[in-house]
């Protein structure tokens, strides 16, 4: 039998970006080196999230990374309860596929899903990322109505000592997401098969940037 293969969206986005990569973060993560300017990234990119969920001060923040079996029962049971609260982090599995979406916000007939991003525009290469959270959650039968990428607003004025108010908007994606999802069962099939199998040859270029 062949050796389960669990993905994320970081690691599918790997695998868009180069199947030698995903092959190593799975194989030989102890091989990963993050620069400072990498970590600063990751550092901005947590106080845009918690800005963003700052918002909703009636949301629900689900287990962490380190409980992902109590962050999956934790969400399970709120939308199957249908509970009307904005939920930061909701953490959805489908096909070994695990996704844990920033905002999960409840609209009439379902719920918003908004990827946070600290640019300055949503940029093509989100879309994959909304798209491999939507095709989760439809095949878990939760209905998706909207889909954004919430990014910060280069004109916004810092006015007030601690007033964010206006930094993050939405730039709604649904009519850009259908070709997006419906790649999404072969790109994960395509993205298993290489995991399975040895570490790819492939050379050094462009996409490794």
């Amino acid at each position: 039998m062949a050796p389960r293969i669990f993905l994320s969206k970081s690691r599918l986005t790997a695998y868009t970006q180069c199947p030698k990569r995903l092959w190593l973060e799975i194989h030989r993560p102890e091989l990963r080196v993050d620069t400072v300017q990498t970590q600063a990234q990751f550092a901005v990119g947590h106080q845009v999230g918690a800005l963003a969920c700052a918002a909703y001060p009636d949301g629900i923040l689900i287990a962490p990374d380190n409980n992902l079996s109590a962050a999956l029962q934790q969400t399970d049971t709120l939308i199957r309860q249908n509970v009307r609260r904005p939920l930061f982090e909701a953490t959805f599995s489908y096909q070994d596929v695990l996704v844990r979406v920033d905002l999960l916000l409840p609209i009439a007939g379902g719920w918003h899903m908004a990827e946070v991003k600290s640019t300055g525009a949503a940029k093509p290469y989100h879309l994959d990322d909304v798209a491999t959270q939507v095709w989760v959650a439809q095949g878990l039968g939760i209905p998706i109505i909207q889909a954004s990428i919430r990014h910060l607003d280069t004109q916004f004025v810092y006015r007030r000592v601690g007033d964010y108010t206006g930094l993050l908007i939405d730039t709604v994606v649904d009519d850009r997401l259908a070709p997006h999802i419906a790649e999404r069962a072969a790109l994960v099939d395509a993205a298993k098969t290489t995991a399975r199998g040895s570490e790819p040859s492939l050379a050094t270029g462009d996409h490794c940037d």
